[in-house]
């Protein structure tokens, strides 16, 4: 089904539905609907294969489409306001708690300047800015303690409330305008990358602890840690689910999978043993179509930013 987009699904539910409906009418509706069902399409969510699940990090939802026409971005009329009566998007330049003596609004990354070597273009420069911190603490000290007027003190100044527009990334917006985007997106924990990645992998951090004592709230790899909980490999495998995961030969550390003590006892770089996995499926077939996840890919080039 190469042309099943979401859009196309909404719509051929709607068609089906309809088709329904009139097939209680006419014979002709009816031969046509008995006509699809025995192509084996269903024109809605069982029509579906496969799933795949692409996690990206490090940039905000407004970074990138707060500025596309029709989303909740910086036209958003249902935002909070800041103590002092400033506008969400108006943020203090000073420390919270103290007067405000200045604001700063988000402003177009491409408008302003570059240091070191200059880019080919504006737009160019602004794909290449760089990021902020977005480790538990300074996320947590922008939210302070969700007045939200720190964002600017927390992360150590305007880079934070700059966005790109249509102009510095139209292959992106040109996406955006073919699908449909979700512009509600938040991280599953207000921290950084790899605290996410375990809450995608894993559905938890372990907050509370019922999987021993380690928390995974901040940072970026988890090696050696051996987490206890179920990942969702696993699940998927235990409910009869085919899985694959795909990754580069460098994925800078961000294949969760490797993390869980399922995964992790048989990679000697955590100290485990090296073996052949098994997850005992309840399809014989999944034996055959199942191998051991790669428990660690090559180290890359430099550091790992995991911000």
């Amino acid at each position: 089904m190469p042309d099943l987009s979401r859009r196309n699904l909404i719509r051929r539910a709607a068609v089906v539905t309809g088709a329904a409906v009139v097939a209680s009418v006419t014979p002709a509706a009816g031969a046509l609907a008995d006509t699809a069902a025995k192509r084996g399409r269903h024109g809605d969510i069982r029509d579906i294969k496969h799933v795949m699940i692409l996690m990206q990090e490090n940039r905000s939802f407004d970074h990138y489409f707060g500025s596309l026409k029709g989303v909740r971005g910086f036209g958003d009329r249902s935002t909070i306001t800041l103590p002092g009566g400033y506008s969400v998007w108006q943020q203090p330049t000073t420390p919270p708690g103290q007067a405000v003596t200045g604001t700063q609004y988000p402003w177009r990354l491409s408008s302003g300047t570059f240091s070191g070597a200059q880019p080919p273009s504006p737009e160019i420069g602004a794909q290449n800015y760089g990021g902020t911190s977005h480790s538990w603490e300074s996320q947590h000290g922008a939210w302070y303690g969700g007045l939200m007027n720190a964002w600017y003190y927390a992360k150590g100044g305007p880079t934070t409330l700059g966005f790109l527009n249509r102009e510095d990334i139209p292959y992106h917006y040109a996406l955006a305008d073919a699908y449909t985007i979700g512009d509600a997106y938040h991280c599953s924990v207000l921290s950084a990358t790899g605290p996410n990645r375990t809450y995608l992998w894993g559905g938890t951090i372990n907050a509370g602890q019922q999987h021993g004592s380690y928390v995974a709230y901040s940072g970026g790899d988890e090696l050696g840690k051996f987490l206890g909980w179920q990942s969702y490999p696993e699940t998927l495998q235990a409910a009869g689910v085919t899985w694959k995961i795909y990754q580069g030969s460098d994925n800078y550390g961000d294949n969760g999978a490797e993390y869980f003590a399922t995964f992790a006892k048989y990679d000697p770089e955590q100290g485990g043993t090296p073996g052949r996995l098994q997850l005992h499926p309840r399809d014989h077939r999944l034996r055959r179509e199942r191998r051991p996840v790669r428990p660690r890919p090559a180290a890359g080039p430099g550091p790992r930013d995991h911000g």
